[in-house]
């Protein structure tokens, strides 16, 4: 996951929305979401991108986006 690397920047967001939240900074897998649902007992799609970091700052391009579908 990290490539040499000190670990990733993963963002999120809901499919339809333009704007990325970061989520959190990992140096290990796995990378745990930890948002709510949106609506309780409804799965739900999520959106995910992520950046290597190298000393402390966000390096390349973002990697390819993931679509997830969450349950609670």
């Amino acid at each position: 996951m990290k490539a040499g690397t000190d670990g990733i920047n993963v963002y999120g967001r809901y499919p339809g929305e333009e704007a990325w939240t970061l989520l959190g900074r990992s140096t290990r897998s796995p990378f745990l979401d930890r948002r709510a649902p949106r609506q309780a007992g409804v799965r739900e799609d999520r959106e995910y991108h992520a950046y290597h970091m190298l000393d402390d700052e966000q390096i390349g391009q973002h990697s390819t986006t993931a679509t997830i579908t969450a349950r609670e």
